[in-house]
């Protein structure tokens, strides 16, 4: 995955693409957001005004994922950590 729509988007919906090492298009989903603000389980005490790690539940093609943002910055992951989707209530 190397695209991912704003974290501070107001939109329902996120653009996921994912490319080859050489940047080439292998897929685009839209995905649609659940709820309309990022989730926050137990904040890092550094991470500042806006606590971090966010989560965002997205469900695209049937299959729902979890994004985490660690911090404010354009990197983002997928968890399928089973303790996390329990808590925000994904499984």
């Amino acid at each position: 995955m190397t695209s991912y729509s704003p974290l501070f988007s107001e939109a329902r919906t996120a653009t996921l693409e994912l490319r080859t090492k050489q940047g080439q298009l292998v897929k685009r989903v839209v995905a649609e957001k659940r709820g309309t603000e990022s989730l926050i389980l137990q904040p890092d005490p550094g991470s500042g005004p806006r606590p971090y790690p966010r989560f965002e539940i997205l469900t695209a093609e049937g299959m729902l994922d979890v994004v985490v943002h660690q911090r404010l910055e354009p990197l983002f992951r997928m968890t399928d950590d089973a303790d996390v989707r329990r808590r925000l209530g994904v499984d």
